[in-house]
């Protein structure tokens, strides 16, 4: 069979849409006497430069109903229904027809009227008290739209806010909040920013002890008889406000049901302690009672305060332990008293969860990952959480592609206990956060990869031939003999993780110490690469010039001195930039404390724009361990420290309709070192590129700088994707096509770089890094089975950093019908989650 050509290719392309586009016509199937409708529009007119962006959505959010759903301009949806419609109800296409397609929707002249007045009422509550709206239907051609016309003035303004509030208590309580922004003099009057100011007062009183005050005890009054399109509002309180909401309440007794079922009616064994009254179900019981009391920041006698009923809330459901939390307050007849009611309904005390992704680059290589999580919720009975997770990432070639194998793998321990173990951390305090654990880390993770040592022999060649007989051998009988290179450590961390907003979170880690063992798969290994790049030194010094001529006679007496590691300490400042970065595998031990803030507004209430900070701040203090096999040259300072900063910026922006959204992000982190010498432990390093990343690159396979992992291997087979610099940023807009389908786009652009490396191509410069990013787009398709979200990304580059300047830019030679670009460019990442 002739293989298809580009052309043919596009033949059969188009011949598609022309028979879609002609089976699915626009008005296929309308009746005679019926509209497809279009859309509706608002017609500001001259008036628009009036409005503000917050009025014209309120208004265009009032259009109804919405036109069929469009996919990349065109609606898809209603085509699909179009085709598959057979009028019947039961069968393969009905099901396609009802799941897959979205019935046209046609014009129904009863709505104009009452979307009339819903914009209208929108206009008035946002202080255009004489707006007008008039709607106009424009049909043609069996379609047809209705164009909303607006008439408005200048918004009425406030002049003056006054509170009459005629109550011995809550009237100076009132008065001594100071009043909100956006009623004061000169603002535009809003209807929103009425009941906000309403409600902000209720929740001060309540903050205050007033727990049956309500919002609705107050009246505002305005007054628009002003002159100057001004209004005047009064405040006060309503005389049918019951006096017995307007007092303070005080706890009298508390009720925890730490085992509750609302189907489980038997009676309860009950324990008491510090004043809180525990009531059971079973016996033995599962929880010890002082942790969960802690939770719990009333005691009996305490005044209600609404700050502490929010903070034992969302302490109670952050121990993770409980799947439903609830805390009910009942009025004691005739008192100034109520008893406070806390249920919990217990998770599954264990749980084992896993997830597993793939990336594939066609026909070159195969990226599996797995995880496995193990949760014991309630550990100690006192709502200790222990989790275990063991993880594991391969990136191996496929086919007849020549590459290197890699492999990352570890098990991560973390024990987080309610409560913050300090010292001088007192009750009030405590009472003010609404999350609070210490918390301890251990961490083991190895990561490897093979070594090709092919093309070898030339460098063995320059020394004496009974060095390396092993590497040697292993060369004779396979050229293509590939040792393992790698790092082992393990890491434990302590400290503590605490929030008062919900939006806010610290974390600092106090400890934070590690070690880490170089591991290598021929015993000859790390003395044959120290030497190899002490020759790589050596060479660079010869093409530099910075060798004396003196050093340049005696040439072969250098080389002797570096093949048995003896060099003096002038020699030693010409060499040692590539031993820097095999001092990154060296067995060593550091030191790491940290602190952590993390800011997320969609915590606090999901608006139209929305801020995701994480921002850590860590010193590493680190030093080699003495090697008793190893006698050899090294660095006469053993001992780095850096200053490392990671920034994660993100937005999140929603459209109004709610169908579309766009998340941007933006990723910095440096490593800045003190000192001469760096060498950070391996796993410090940075790393880019790979499902959660630069997705047009395979893991690996961008950076550090320009430099690029050839087939053949070479000193950056571990080290290919990482450095002390990671710079990336993402910009993804994401359209939901059904309840449980989401399209994305996205192009995504960063790379790593090394700040002093033994290779120029990989130094970060700040007047040529930004020609050395990476740059890729993609679309992506998403399941969302809530919680879980299925991701599918194809991605492709625009630029290949590690290509000669001047080449990089590859986007104008995609080619999609070439099997040959596909192969080298499409890259496909299957994984759980969304990527920020």
């Amino acid at each position: 069979m002739a293989a298809r050509t580009p052309a043919a290719y596009a033949l059969g392309v188009g011949a598609a849409l022309v028979l879609l586009s002609g089976a699915c016509s626009s008005t296929k199937s309308i009746p005679e006497d019926a509209y497809l409708y279009k859309g509706a529009e608002l017609d500001w007119g001259e008036d628009k430069k009036l409005a503000t962006g917050k009025v014209m959505a309120e208004a265009e959010g009032a259009l109804s109903p919405s036109p069929n759903s469009r996919i990349l301009g065109l609606p898809l949806r209603r085509y699909l229904y179009q085709l598959f419609d057979n009028g019947k109800e039961k069968g393969l296409l009905p099901w396609a027809r009802d799941k897959l397609g979205q019935a046209p929707v046609l014009l129904d002249e009863s709505y104009v009227p009452k979307v009339e007045k819903v914009v209208a009422n929108r206009l008035f509550n946002n202080g255009y008290f004489d707006g007008q709206v008039e709607g106009e239907v424009v049909k043609k051609d069996q379609k047809a739209k209705v164009i909303y016309h607006l008439d408005l003035r200048e918004p009425y303004r406030i002049d003056s806010l006054s509170r009459q509030i005629d109550h011995p208590t809550i009237g100076p309580l009132i008065e001594r909040i100071p009043p909100s922004e956006k009623l004061r003099p000169g603002q535009v009057y809003t209807l929103s920013a009425v009941q906000a100011e309403a409600a902000r007062i209720e929740e001060q009183l309540k903050r205050k002890g007033y727990y049956f005050f309500s919002k609705d005890y107050l009246l505002f009054q305005v007054d628009s008889t002003h002159a100057d399109r001004k209004v005047a509002l009064r405040l006060k309180l309503k005389p049918e406000a019951p006096p017995s909401d307007l007092r303070p309440y005080y706890i009298r007794d508390i009720e925890v049901f730490p085992d509750y079922d609302r189907t489980y009616a038997e009676a309860y064994e009950e324990e008491t302690y510090q004043g809180v009254s525990f009531l059971f179900r079973y016996r033995p019981h599962r929880f010890r009672l002082r942790p969960l009391a802690d939770q719990i920041l009333f005691r009996p006698g305490d005044r209600y305060r609404l700050r502490y009923h929010h903070n034992s809330l969302k302490r109670l459901v952050n121990l993770n332990t409980f799947s439903f939390v609830n805390i009910q307050y009942e009025r004691i007849p005739d008192t100034d008293s109520l008893d406070m009611f806390v249920s919990l309904t217990p998770k599954t005390s264990q749980n084992l969860e896993g997830s597993i992704g793939l990336a594939y680059k066609n026909s070159q290589y195969l990226s599996p990952e797995a995880e496995l999580i193990y949760t014991n919720r309630n550990l100690f009975k006192g709502s200790e959480n222990l989790r275990l997770r063991v993880f594991t990432n391969l990136n191996f070639p496929v086919g007849d592609a020549v590459g290197n194998f890699y492999e990352k793998s570890g098990i991560e321990a973390t024990l987080s206990i309610p409560g913050l173990k300090l010292p001088l951390f007192g009750k009030s305090q405590y009472r003010q956060l609404n999350r609070a654990n210490t918390r301890l880390n251990i961490l083991f993770q190895r990561e490897r990869a093979t070594l090709p040592l092919e093309g070898a022999g030339v460098f063995l060649n320059l020394l004496p031939d009974d060095q390396f007989p092993a590497i040697r051998d292993e060369l004779g009988r396979d050229s293509s003999y590939a040792p393992f290179i790698g790092v082992n450590s393990l890491e434990a961390t302590f400290g503590y993780q605490w929030q008062r907003k919900p939006h806010i979170r610290h974390e600092f880690n106090p400890l934070g110490i590690g070690v880490q063992f170089g591991t290598f798969g021929n015993e000859e290994l790390k003395q044959f690469l120290t030497i190899l790049a002490l020759f790589e030194d050596l060479l660079q010094a010869i093409v530099d010039g910075t060798l004396s001529p003196e050093d340049l006679e005696n040439l072969d007496e250098i080389i002797d001195r570096i093949s048995e590691g003896q060099l003096d300490e002038e020699l030693e400042q010409i060499f040692g930039s590539s031993l820097n970065l095999l001092l990154q595998l060296e067995d060593m031990i550091y030191w790491r404390p940290n602190y952590t803030f993390l800011f997320d507004s969609r915590e606090k209430r999901l608006k139209r724009h929305n801020y995701f900070y994480r921002g850590r701040l860590s010193f590493i203090g680190n030093a080699i361990l003495p090697d008793p096999n190893f006698q050899f040259f090294m660095p006469q300072s053993l001992q780095s420290y850096y200053l490392q900063t990671e920034n994660d910026f993100r937005y999140f922006y929603i459209f109004p309709r709610k169908k579309h959204s766009l998340a941007a992000r933006l990723v910095v982190d440096i490593s800045y070192p003190f000192g001469a010498e760096l060498f950070l432990p391996f796993l410090n390093l940075f790393s880019v590129a790979g499902p959660n990343s630069v997705r047009a690159y395979a893991l690996r396979e961008l950076g550090p700088g320009t430099l690029q992992l050839n087939e053949e291997g070479n000193a950056l087979t571990l080290f290919a994707g990482r450095g002390d610099v990671h710079i990336e940023s993402s910009i993804e807009y994401r359209h939901k096509l059904t309840s449980l389908f989401e399209l994305a786009a996205f192009a995504d652009v960063g790379n790593v770089w090394v700040l002093r490396s033994f290779e120029d191509q990989a130094n970060f410069r700040f007047d040529s890094f930004y020609r050395e990013l990476g740059f890729g787009v993609g679309l992506g398709l998403r399941l969302n089975i809530n919680p879980l979200v299925l991701r599918l990304d194809v991605a492709m580059p625009l630029t290949k950093p590690w290509l000669p300047e001047g080449e990089r830019w590859v986007g104008n030679q995609i080619d999609f019908f070439y099997g040959g670009w596909r192969k080298d460019n499409l890259q496909f990442n299957l994984s759980f989650g969304y990527p920020f």
